[in-house]
């Protein structure tokens, strides 16, 4: 696995870190590209769907002038796993990374040998990333290939708002108690942006950790108004789950107390997303500055949600929507014009589906295979949608281990232990009623069982069928 950060070489061979790479592994460029776009990602850590109403800047700068997907998905709703998903455009089970920590997941479990990072550095751009990069990443004299700019927050475990640790293109570095590391890595961001050399492409990666727990916004904004009301959706504290998995049948109701904390966390989150929104305020600013705005690829995305309450729970890595579903926007000027400027897409997307995107319109393919598919159709109008079902998957952590499948209007999962639900989210937004085993429904389930059994290979560890 490359580690050391060292210049690429080409050769007959390209050494990329510690790991010999074969030029078979490397972007194929398709055809000659007058001026590449630059790439600009943000990704925040456990946002939610439908949280994006008190960034103004989100809303004026990027949702406005771009496409908004409704139906973003996180098919492995935990950090790292998606973290890695947006980097390399593959699953979990084609990367290997099921999880946050352990013998399956985080940092230690990544070949980061190619992604984005190394496709794009490969092709002239350069490269940075600010924040939060995966979990379990601690030995900060490691910085990953394909960077050439490197801020990363030690640990990636969304503790570090205040006081945190990072390394600095291999340096450890400690931050006192006043600096907000949320404002500091959109500092940085804006730097890099400016000090890139007008003739070459820059991919830049900004990943807060806000809303994140312990959910600390900046102190300027400590008692900001969050004009929202209490979360008290059909599904919220759900009385009957009898027809649940025993996982979650497990879990108590919300005592009075328990829902009182997590009206408050609500609140603390959004406080969190105003330093994001001053950031992205502040990085699209620099980007047109410097001229580039015109020419770039901006995705804002989060990782994966949280659920608040529903069925119970407070978790994420589970596979409803709380979880799963995710914000994502993208801004493209030469691509998203005139009435597609601030438009809904309704079809269904996921985390896999931007490393390909990027490098479809960088006019280049991936270094490696991707899972993903490209959302220029999408971008453009061409095509209403790019797929009509997808899989989801995980490992065995607070919740047993799952494979499953999605549609528009449809939710089947099969755990590890036997169990199964299918809801039929055109009727059941809300899935409080699990049609799996029911009459009448067999075909159904056994065509998504099926369907999730040839896709989901290999199995997440723990998992047969």
């Amino acid at each position: 696995m490359g580690r050391a950060a060292v210049p690429l070489v080409v050769a007959c061979v390209i050494l990329v870190g510690a790991t010999w790479v074969t030029p078979q592994s490397l972007p194929q460029v398709r055809a000659a590209e007058p001026r590449r776009p630059d790439v600009v990602l943000i990704m925040t850590d456990d946002q939610r769907a439908g949280t994006l109403s008190h960034m103004p800047q989100l809303q004026r700068r990027v949702i406005r002038r771009g496409i908004r997907f409704r139906s973003a998905y996180a098919p492995n709703s935990t950090c790292c796993p998606s973290r890695v998903s947006f980097y390399t455009g593959t699953y979990s089970h084609t990367n290997g990374v099921w999880g946050n920590g352990g013998l399956f997941g985080g940092f230690q479990a990544y070949d980061d040998s190619s992604n984005l990072a190394t496709w794009l550095n490969g092709l002239g751009y350069r490269t940075g990333l600010f924040g939060k990069y995966l979990n379990g990443y601690r030995d900060l004299s490691i910085v990953p290939p394909g960077w050439d700019e490197w801020f990363g927050f030690s640990g990636g475990d969304g503790r570090t708002y205040y006081g945190f640790e990072a390394s600095e293109n291999g340096q450890p570095v400690d931050f006192p108690d006043d600096v907000y590391s949320t404002v500091e890595t959109y500092k940085r961001v804006v730097d890099f942006i400016r000090s890139t050399p007008e003739s070459r492409p820059l991919f830049a990666v900004w990943t807060p950790v806000a809303p994140h727990r312990p959910f600390v916004s900046e102190e300027r904004y400590a008692d900001a108004r969050i004009d929202i009301s209490p979360w008290r959706p059909p599904n919220y504290n759900e009385r009957d789950v009898s027809d649940k998995p025993k996982w979650v049948r497990r879990q108590d109701r919300l005592a009075g107390r328990d829902r009182k904390v997590i009206d408050a966390e609500r609140i603390a989150q959004y406080r969190t997303l105003l330093s994001v929104d001053d950031g992205v305020g502040r990085i699209v600013r620099a980007l047109k500055r410097e001229g580039r705005l015109r020419r770039t690829l901006l995705v804002f995305a989060s990782d994966n949600g949280l659920m608040w309450g529903e069925h119970r729970l407070r978790k994420k890595a589970v596979p409803y929507d709380g979880a799963s579903k995710i914000p994502m926007i993208v801004r493209y000027d030469r691509l998203v014009r005139g009435p597609r400027r601030g438009s809904d897409v309704s079809s269904n997307v996921l985390n896999i589906d931007v490393a390909p995107t990027v490098m479809d319109l960088v006019g280049a393919t991936p270094g490696s295979p991707v899972d993903g598919r490209s959302l220029r159709p999408l971008l453009g109008g061409s095509a209403p949608r790019v797929r009509t079902r997808f899989i989801i998957e995980h490992h065995q952590t607070q919740v047993p281990a799952y494979c499953g499948a999605r549609t528009r209007n449809e939710l089947f999962v099969r755990y590890s232990t036997g169990e199964e639900e299918y809801y039929r989210l055109d009727e059941d937004r809300w899935a409080l009623h699990n049609l799996a085993g029911k009459g009448g429904w067999g075909s159904e389930v056994r065509k998504l069982r099926n369907y999730a059994r040839d896709r989901c290979d290999p199995a997440p560890p723990g998992f047969t069928w």
